[in-house]
């Protein structure tokens, strides 16, 4: 069945499926290193041969299926793609680490940009058999090494397209962590870096390193992607050149990670590329690339010039991305591996999938049978006391997310008190049991609930009026601002909150504020020093999916006006947050003359009086 790639990117709808686990023997019992080397390779083909066996045979003859109308066609599918990094790529296109996987460009060319032949199956095979019958001068300029690939028997695989960008490893952990920070540090200097990072302003749902990056011992794809969003301003007073390098490949990394591209976007990522190359030789010159093959001994820059003929061939490569494989090793195998007593593990494991499995799809069936209940409860004719009980058992099984509870938790804070919590007890041998595991799989379904509730609250977007020689067409935000039931601090007086947030002018601007919105008022509005005032903290925005990509979908935006927590030894304790916004002055005009006027929020937009 095909699932559209928001499906198989969400850990939670389980659509992704093992098939079965891969031995990583030593074989100490071959005595050469060479023929041990050899003898791995071949394990490693045998086992996905035969693991991919009955697809090769439907590929040949082909498979009944059902269709979604319905009717039963004949289908041949077809092996397109395999996501892996970068060393099981050569392994599975039987080529060496120093031969790119994907074409044929030679080992001291792939640090340039260059228009190499793009391998293919019946061409691998053949030097394969020639090299194994008199010896062949092609099989060693191709790279390869002596195997019966899996892939032999799937004829219809291109081996052009057939492995895949990955964007975890050859674009965040490769390209920007492991050269291009550290270029930018051996230019800049580490301290600096550390120091530009630690002053960065903070905002929601962006991770602040306020230790800097040279303290983070181990990244995750999500720090990795936090910190390509601050790296350009942080080296932005550096060498023009470097500048322009560094921007050309955050251009390329944002492009490739969209879910939908088109010929104008593929090209701006081909653009882009050529930028990075005109002026990538600056980091030989600064020093800060010292190795005597430079760029070409760097694959993962060799890798990218690939992406967008994969993207023609296979589509943008969020689908195929290596963070859910990534992701997946934990319930797959982590977590059956800890239930299991690490004897002959390999059955319990699977048999811990299947039961974990059995959970979840009895779960589905009794949310299923309940919303079914639930339905036919509302749509019987029954007194209106019956049908108010209803609703309100439905409220308190699915709560509002206006709580104000849930909404002025420190989610950030708390997400590392966890983390760090959790680093602890295993660092002192604590076993941490599958049970605390699963937590994460019911906080991915609250994401995907988020999602489902943004998508539902958003206003939408709105269409901007073109000009007459402009034929194009604008969209401009328009979220839906909202609050919690609840407001932080209830009561306050006007003099208090000016006090701690140094607003003097704040009764005088809300006054006027109060007139211009109800010019019809009968009653003269004033503000005094001593009106009680309620005070939220933060507000949400829903934003619907845009028009123009509706593939994205929706989000949610948090704006924060938090003063600093200070205990009774006047020790800050959380530092103030007040984030900044644009605030629309003209809605009449259009394009770059809708003026935009950027506003801090210190308290003039997140009050209520209380008075009427």
């Amino acid at each position: 069945m095909n699932l559209p790639k928001h499906y198989r990117r969400k850990i939670s709808k389980r659509a992704n499926v093992l098939i079965g686990y891969l031995p990583v023997p030593k074989l100490d019992c071959v005595p050469d290193k060479e023929e041990r080397r050899k003898a791995r390779r071949n394990l490693f083909h045998q086992c996905l041969k035969s693991l991919l066996k009955p697809l090769a045979e439907a590929c040949e003859n082909g498979v009944e299926m059902e269709c979604h109308d319905g009717g039963v066609r004949r289908i041949y599918p077809v092996l397109t793609a395999y996501v892996a990094d970068y060393p099981e790529q050569c392994k599975v296109a039987c080529t060496k680490t120093s031969h790119c996987p994907t074409c044929v460009v030679k080992p001291g060319q792939r640090g340039d940009l260059h228009n190499a032949t793009y391998r293919t199956r019946d061409a691998v095979i053949d030097a394969m058999k020639e090299e194994a019958e008199t010896g062949s001068a092609k099989f060693r300029r191709l790279g390869l090494f002596q195997a019966e690939p899996f892939w032999e028997n799937h004829k219809y695989t291109d081996m052009g397209c057939l492995l895949t960008p990955d964007l975890l490893h050859q674009l965040h952990k490769g390209i920007l962590k492991d050269h291009l920070t550290k270029w930018a540090a051996h230019i800049v200097g580490s301290k600096v870096i550390d120091e530009r990072h630690k002053t960065m302003p903070e905002y929601h749902g962006m991770r602040h390193f306020k230790n800097g990056i040279s303290a983070v011992s181990q990244w995750t794809g999500r720090e990795l992607k936090e910190m390509a969003k601050v790296l350009l301003p942080v080296i932005a007073d550096c060498n023009h050149e470097v500048v322009q390098a560094a921007r050309s490949i955050l251009d390329f990394v944002y492009l490739a990670h969209s879910s939908s591209l088109t010929d104008s976007e593929i090209e701006a990522m081909e653009k882009a590329l050529r930028i990075f190359h005109e002026h990538k030789y600056v980091f030989r010159r600064s020093g800060a690339l010292s190795t005597k093959k430079g760029f070409h001994a760097i694959p993962k820059i060799h890798m990218i010039s690939h992406y967008s003929h994969i993207i023609r061939k296979l589509g943008t490569p969020d689908g195929y991305n290596t963070e859910t494989s990534e992701r997946l090793h934990i319930d797959f195998a982590k977590l059956g591996y800890r239930a299991s007593n690490k004897v002959n593990a390999t059955k319990q494991m699977a048999l811990y999938i299947q039961r974990i499995e059995a959970l979840a799809m009895h779960a589905s069936y009794l949310d299923e049978q309940a919303r079914i209940d639930q339905q036919d409860i509302r749509h019987r004719e029954t007194a209106p006391e019956l049908e108010n009980a209803v609703l309100e058992f439905a409220e308190i099984e699915n709560p509002d997310d206006d709580d104000d509870e849930a909404w002025d938790e420190w989610y950030d804070e708390e997400e590392a008190e966890d983390d760090s919590g959790r680093e602890e007890l295993e660092g002192a041998g604590v076993f941490v049991g599958p049970t605390v595991e699963l937590e994460d799989v019911a906080e991915a379904d609250e994401l995907v609930e988020a999602a489902e509730v943004a998508e539902l609250r958003g206003h939408g977007w709105e269409q901007e009026q073109p000009h007459a020689d402009d034929h194009h067409v604008r969209f401009h935000l328009v979220p839906e601002i909202v609050l919690a039931k609840t407001p932080t601090t209830s009561g306050i007086s006007i003099d208090r909150i000016v006090e701690l947030n140094s607003t003097d002018n704040l009764a005088r601007d809300l006054t006027h504020f109060l007139r211009r919105e109800n010019p019809n008022y009968d009653t003269p509005i004033r503000i005094a020093s001593d009106t009680k005032l309620n005070l939220w903290s933060r507000a949400r925005l829903f934003h619907s999916a845009p028009p123009f990509k509706p593939s994205e979908g929706p989000h949610t935006q948090v704006v924060r006006c938090q003063p600093a927590k200070i205990d009774r030894f006047e020790r800050v304790l959380r530092p103030p947050r007040f984030d900044t916004v644009l605030v629309l002055r003209d809605k009449g005009k259009s394009g770059i003359h809708r003026e935009y006027l950027a506003q801090s929020i210190l308290g003039g937009l997140n009050l209520k009086a209380t008075h009427p």
